[in-house]
């Protein structure tokens, strides 16, 4: 590989580990004051991950359905239904 493309490699490389980062800093910062679980946590983290939308997207979901069932699911997850009195 030429010394220029190994260079933009390796940019391309530092900037997706700076933008996976980020992600999980923010789903953190958002989540951690409510008191989830780790677990929870590495749940959010792994269906917002890119490859999740790609692969509905790539079964055939439009972008809206792929967003929609994507939040649907995350809402399910976090906010726990009210108990009937």
């Amino acid at each position: 590989m030429a010394e220029g493309s190994q260079a933009l490699l390796t940019a391309v490389e530092a900037a997706l580990d700076a933008m996976e980062a980020m992600r999980h800093a923010f789903i953190y910062a958002v989540l951690q004051p409510l008191r989830y679980s780790v677990r929870t946590l590495a749940f959010v983290n792994a269906l917002l991950d890119f490859p999740v939308y790609e692969s509905l997207v790539d079964a055939g979901l439009t972008h809206a359905a792929a967003v929609e069932e994507m939040t649907q699911l995350l809402v399910r997850r976090l906010i726990k239904p009210r108990r009937k009195k």
